[in-house]
C-alpha cells in the first residue's frame, strides 16, 4: 500500500487549489483533460469540415447582406467599398454553391438598386452623365452582370431587375449595337436599328414665312443637340463601362442555364412585353415592348435545343400580338418577323417542328388589311423558310397553310374568313356564332387535328 501511495504521488502530482495559477495550472488542467479523454465515456465524434455551413449561412445571410448594403451605401472609402463588393461576391458564390435561389435573387436586387438604373427619372443624357460620375454605380453594375453571367442558374425573380436595368440602358443609348440591331428580311444589310432617329422633313423647296420658321427652329434644335465636351466624354465613359460588363454573354449564354432559370427568364420577358389595350391600337411605350420582344426572340434562338420546354408560352404571346393587331404597327411587324425567324431556325429540329409549323396558321387570323400591308416582309420570310426547310415540311395541313399564305400575300388572294374576323366585324348574331367557334380557332392556331384541320381557311385552291 505504501508503494502504491508513493508511486501515485510520483506520477500524479498533488496540486493544491491555491497553487493552480500560471504554468502550474495549465499543466494540471492538461493532465486532468488527458485523464478524462482516456475514459471510455469521452469518445470524440468527428464532424466533416463544413457540414453545418449551409445552416449557418441560412441564418446569417439576411443580416450580412443588410450590413454590406449599408456599408456600401454610406462609405466613401474606396477600400471599404471594394471590400463590400467582395462580400457581395462571396455571399453570391456561397448561395450558388448551396442552390439558394432566394438568397441569390436578394443579392442581385440589392446590387441593382445601387446601379441607379431602377429608380431614375432622368433623361437619357443625364443618366449617362450621372453614371459616369458614380464609381459605386459602376462597381454595382459590373458586379450584377458578372454574377448574372457566372451564376445565372440561380436567378429567378432577379431576372426582372436585370431586364429593368437593360431597358434603362437602352433608353440611354448605352447598350452595344448587338442589342439595338435586329434581323430583317427586307433590308439589304439583313438588319435594321431599333433606335430610330427622327429626321425633320426638308422644306428647302418651300419659301416665304414657312421657310423662315423652319430655319429658325432647325437652328435652335441644332444648338440644343450640340452637347458639351464634358457630356460627350461622360457618355463615352458610361458606354465603355457597359461594354466591359459584357451584356452579350449574359444573353448568349442562356443556352447553358437550367431549364427552371430559363423559364423564369422567359416569363419575365413576356410579362414586360405585355401591352394593354392592343385591340384598340393603344400601344404605350412601343419601343420598350419591341426591345423586350426582340430580346425574347434572341433567347429563343439561343435555346433551339430545348425550345419545346418554353415554346408554348412564347407561341401564345406572339399569337396574342399578331391576332390583336388592328393596324400595321412596328410591334406587330416585329412579332410577325420574329415568328418567321423562329420557324426558319427551328424547322430543322424534328422534335419541335411539329409545334412550330402549326403556329404559322395564326398569320391567317390577322386582319386582312394588316396582313396585306406586311406582304413584302411575309413574302421574303416565306421564301427563306421554303428555301431552307422545305424538306422538313411533311404535313398536308402545314402545306395548306403555307400555300394559302402565299396566295394571299403573293397573288392578291382574299384572306380566308376566320372566327376572329367575324367577331370583329360581324353583328351580334355573328359574334355569338364566332363565340361558338372559339374551339375551332384555337385548334387552328395550336395545330390540333380534327375537323378544324380541314377548315375553309386552310385549303389549297385548285
Amino acid at each position: 500500500m505504501l508503494e502504491e501511495i508513493y508511486y501515485a504521488i510520483q506520477k500524479e502530482e498533488i496540486v493544491l487549489p491555491e497553487e493552480r495559477t500560471g504554468l502550474v495550472k495549465e499543466l494540471y488542467s492538461w493532465k486532468v483533460l488527458l485523464g478524462k479523454a482516456a475514459a471510455p465515456q469521452s469518445s470524440f465524434i468527428h464532424a466533416p469540415t463544413g457540414c453545418y455551413d449551409n445552416e449557418l449561412f441560412t441564418i446569417i445571410w439576411g443580416p450580412t447582406i443588410a450590413a454590406l448594403s449599408f456599408v456600401f451605401d454610406k462609405s466613401q472609402d474606396s477600400v471599404i467599398v471594394q471590400k463590400a463588393i467582395t462580400g457581395f461576391r462571396k455571399c453570391a458564390m456561397i448561395s450558388a454553391h448551396y442552390g439558394l435561389s432566394e438568397v441569390f435573387d436578394n443579392i442581385i436586387i440589392s446590387l441593382c438598386k445601387f446601379t441607379t438604373f431602377l429608380n431614375t427619372s432622368e433623361s437619357s443624357d443625364l443618366i449617362a452623365v450621372s453614371f459616369a460620375a458614380n464609381h459605386k454605380a459602376q462597381l454595382a453594375a459590373k458586379t450584377v452582370f458578372s454574377l448574372a453571367h457566372r451564376h445565372g442558374d440561380m436567378l429567378r425573380e432577379g431576372w426582372k431587375n436585370i431586364l429593368d436595368c437593360m431597358i434603362t440602358l437602352y433608353r440611354a443609348r448605352l447598350l452595344p449595337a448587338t442589342f439595338t440591331e435586329v434581323e430583317d428580311f427586307l433590308n439589304p444589310d439583313g438588319k435594321i436599328k431599333l433606335v430610330k432617329e427622327n429626321k425633320p422633313s426638308d422644306p428647302r423647296n418651300d419659301s416665304g414665312v414657312f421657310n423662315a420658321f423652319f430655319t429658325y427652329f432647325s437652328a435652335d434644335s441644332a444648338a440644343q443637340k450640340t452637347q458639351p465636351v464634358e457630356e460627350q466624354q461622360a457618355k463615352e465613359t458610361s458606354k465603355q463601362v457597359i461594354d466591359d460588363c459584357d451584356l452579350d454573354s449574359v444573353i448568349d449564354d442562356t443556352k447553358f442555364l437550367r431549364t427552371s432559370s430559363l423559364q423564369e427568364l422567359i416569363k419575365a420577358l413576356i410579362t414586360l412585353c405585355q401591352v394593354d389595350e392592343l385591340e384598340n391600337g393603344d400601344c404605350p411605350d412601343e419601343d420598350t415592348v419591341v426591345f423586350f420582344l426582340e430580346l425574347l426572340i434572341r433567347v429563343i434562338l439561343q435555346n433551339r435545343d430545348r425550345a419545346g420546354a418554353i415554346w408554348q408560352s412564347v407561341r401564345d404571346h406572339l399569337s396574342s400580338i399578331i391576332m390583336h393587331a388592328t393596324d400595321h404597327t412596328f410591334l406587330a411587324e416585329r412579332a410577325v418577323i420574329g415568328l418567321l425567324r423562329i420557324a426558319i431556325r427551328l424547322l430543322c429540329r424534328e422534335e419541335v417542328a411539329c409545334q412550330v409549323l402549326p403556329s404559322l396558321r395564326v398569320l391567317l387570323l390577322m386582319k386582312g388589311t394588316v396582313l396585306r400591308s406586311m406582304s413584302r416582309q411575309l413574302a421574303f420570310g416565306m421564301h427563306l423558310l421554303l428555301e431552307t426547310n422545305a424538306a422538313n415540311i411533311h404535313s398536308t395541313q402545314d402545306w395548306c397553310c403555307l400555300f394559302t399564305l402565299l396566295e394571299v400575300i403573293g397573288a392578291g388572294g382574299s384572306v380566308p374568313p376566320s372566327p376572329y374576323s367575324e367577331m370583329n366585324g360581324g353583328t351580334q348574331a355573328e359574334e355569338d356564332a364566332g363565340a361558338q367557334s372559339d374551339g375551332e380557332m384555337s385548334s387552328r392556331v395550336t395545330g390540333d387535328t380534327g375537323d378544324a384541320a380541314s377548315d375553309r381557311g386552310l385549303h389549297i385552291r385548285q
